[in-house]
């Protein structure tokens, strides 16, 4: 859990409202804030936005904090944003909000490191890594090759609502 005082320096209420108003039935206004200003941190870490990061949670695990997603290969994806698939049990770090964030923007900007800035190939292949890139701009219609523009498009509402609210 992040220290509140932290939580209340890094998103205001308003930020809360604009990120829960995209997600009313998973979030309440205190998860909402704690999720935003994890978010910020790991964003600022990494030179990620933080209302990508926010989206990409959504995707993965609706905000959910411990999750574990059983992959391929009798591996384990940990935590909000679900980033790297291992082999090994998660820890808690991984299923805390604010180490899920920073796992998963580490993950992201590593992709996006490897695409040579290109944001929506990191974010595709966060997605489904290496492979699907390739399967993406070879013409599939794999749903993967998707992924970008519909993060896009929800870190988007989630920046227009706090721009409104």
């Amino acid at each position: 859990m992040i220290p509140a005082l932290v939580v209340a320096l890094l998103a205001t209420s308003e930020d809360a409202e604009s990120l829960r108003a995209t997600a009313p039935a998973y979030l309440d206004l205190a998860s909402a804030r704690e999720h935003y200003a994890a978010a910020r941190v790991a964003g600022a870490i990494f030179d990620v936005d933080p209302e990508l990061l926010l989206a990409i949670s959504w995707h993965e695990s609706r905000y959910v904090a411990n999750v574990v997603t059983r992959e391929p290969g009798r591996r384990v994806s940990c935590g909000v944003m679900t980033p790297v698939p291992h082999r090994r049990s998660c820890s808690a770090w991984e299923l805390s909000i604010l180490g899920g964030y920073i796992e998963g923007a580490r993950h992201l900007r590593v992709w996006i490191d490897k695409c040579g800035g290109d944001r929506s190939c990191g974010m595709t292949a966060y997605a489904g890594g290496g492979g699907l890139v390739a399967a993406c701009r070879a013409g599939s219609g794999h749903r993967g090759c998707y992924f970008a523009g519909q993060m896009t498009a929800r870190s988007r509402r989630i920046a227009r609502r706090r721009l409104v609210t």
